[in-house]
Protein backbone atom coordinates (compact mmCIF):
# COMPACT_ATOMS: atom_id res chain seq x y z
CA UNK A 1 0.00 0.00 0.00
CA UNK A 2 1.38 3.39 -1.03
CA UNK A 3 -0.57 6.09 0.81
CA UNK A 4 1.46 8.99 -0.61
CA UNK A 5 0.13 8.44 -4.13
CA UNK A 6 -3.37 9.39 -2.99
CA UNK A 7 -4.72 12.82 -2.02
CA UNK A 8 -5.43 13.63 1.60
CA UNK A 9 -8.80 12.32 2.82
CA UNK A 10 -11.05 13.76 5.55
CA UNK A 11 -14.20 12.90 7.44
CA UNK A 12 -16.54 15.78 8.20
CA UNK A 13 -19.14 15.29 10.91
CA UNK A 14 -22.36 17.21 11.36
CA UNK A 15 -25.64 16.53 13.13
CA UNK A 16 -29.17 17.28 11.93
CA UNK A 17 -32.62 17.06 13.47
CA UNK A 18 -34.36 14.68 11.07
CA UNK A 19 -33.71 11.78 8.73
CA UNK A 20 -35.23 13.84 5.91
CA UNK A 21 -32.68 16.61 6.43
CA UNK A 22 -29.88 14.04 6.74
CA UNK A 23 -30.84 12.44 3.44
CA UNK A 24 -31.23 15.79 1.69
CA UNK A 25 -27.80 17.07 2.72
CA UNK A 26 -26.18 13.70 1.99
CA UNK A 27 -27.72 13.45 -1.46
CA UNK A 28 -26.65 17.00 -2.35
CA UNK A 29 -23.04 16.38 -1.28
CA UNK A 30 -22.70 13.08 -3.15
CA UNK A 31 -24.51 14.22 -6.31
CA UNK A 32 -22.30 17.31 -6.50
CA UNK A 33 -19.15 15.22 -5.97
CA UNK A 34 -18.26 17.00 -2.76
CA UNK A 35 -18.43 13.72 -0.82
CA UNK A 36 -17.69 10.16 -1.83
CA UNK A 37 -20.04 8.70 0.77
CA UNK A 38 -22.14 9.87 3.69
CA UNK A 39 -23.11 7.58 6.54
CA UNK A 40 -26.33 8.57 8.31
CA UNK A 41 -26.28 7.33 11.89
CA UNK A 42 -29.17 7.60 14.28
CA UNK A 43 -31.22 8.75 15.75
CA UNK A 44 -28.84 9.43 18.60
CA UNK A 45 -29.28 11.48 21.74
CA UNK A 46 -27.40 14.75 22.12
CA UNK A 47 -27.05 16.70 25.35
CA UNK A 48 -25.80 20.27 25.03
CA UNK A 49 -26.07 23.80 26.36
CA UNK A 50 -28.02 26.21 24.14
CA UNK A 51 -28.67 29.78 25.21
CA UNK A 52 -27.83 28.95 28.84
CA UNK A 53 -30.26 26.07 28.96
CA UNK A 54 -29.45 22.37 29.12
CA UNK A 55 -31.00 20.68 26.09
CA UNK A 56 -31.51 17.07 25.09
CA UNK A 57 -32.61 16.10 21.60
CA UNK A 58 -32.66 13.33 19.05
CA UNK A 59 -30.31 13.95 16.15
CA UNK A 60 -28.87 12.17 13.15
CA UNK A 61 -25.10 12.11 12.70
CA UNK A 62 -23.61 12.46 9.23
CA UNK A 63 -20.13 11.05 8.58
CA UNK A 64 -19.10 12.71 5.33
CA UNK A 65 -16.07 11.20 3.58
CA UNK A 66 -14.26 13.44 1.11
CA UNK A 67 -10.90 14.61 -0.12
CA UNK A 68 -9.45 17.25 2.20
CA UNK A 69 -9.41 20.00 -0.43
CA UNK A 70 -13.26 19.84 -0.43
CA UNK A 71 -13.66 20.75 3.25
CA UNK A 72 -14.49 24.42 2.61
CA UNK A 73 -17.01 23.59 -0.15
CA UNK A 74 -18.65 20.92 2.01
CA UNK A 75 -18.83 23.38 4.91
CA UNK A 76 -20.51 26.03 2.74
CA UNK A 77 -22.99 23.47 1.41
CA UNK A 78 -23.88 22.20 4.89
CA UNK A 79 -24.39 25.75 6.18
CA UNK A 80 -26.60 26.66 3.21
CA UNK A 81 -28.85 23.60 3.64
CA UNK A 82 -28.83 23.16 7.42
CA UNK A 83 -31.82 24.01 9.62
CA UNK A 84 -29.75 24.89 12.72
CA UNK A 85 -28.57 28.43 13.49
CA UNK A 86 -25.17 27.05 14.48
CA UNK A 87 -24.58 23.63 12.91
CA UNK A 88 -21.77 21.46 14.20
CA UNK A 89 -19.21 21.03 11.41
CA UNK A 90 -16.00 19.33 12.45
CA UNK A 91 -13.44 17.37 10.47
CA UNK A 92 -10.44 15.17 10.88
CA UNK A 93 -8.05 13.56 8.39
CA UNK A 94 -8.12 9.84 7.80
CA UNK A 95 -5.92 7.32 6.06
CA UNK A 96 -7.35 4.50 4.04
CA UNK A 97 -5.63 1.20 4.63
CA UNK A 98 -7.17 -0.34 1.52
CA UNK A 99 -5.72 0.69 -1.85
CA UNK A 100 -8.91 -0.40 -3.63
CA UNK A 101 -10.96 1.96 -1.46
CA UNK A 102 -8.48 4.80 -1.98
CA UNK A 103 -8.52 4.26 -5.72
CA UNK A 104 -12.36 4.21 -5.73
CA UNK A 105 -12.36 7.61 -4.03
CA UNK A 106 -9.88 8.96 -6.58
CA UNK A 107 -11.87 7.50 -9.48
CA UNK A 108 -15.07 9.19 -8.32
CA UNK A 109 -13.32 12.53 -7.84
CA UNK A 110 -11.49 12.14 -11.15
CA UNK A 111 -8.04 12.02 -9.60
CA UNK A 112 -5.15 10.11 -11.07
CA UNK A 113 -3.03 7.78 -8.97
Amino acid sequence: MTESKYPSFSIIITTVESSTEAESISKNLVENKLAICVNIIGPSTSVYNWKNKLEKSKEYILWIKTISKNIISVTHTIKSLHSYDVPEIISFPFKSHNDDYSQWICDIFGKEE
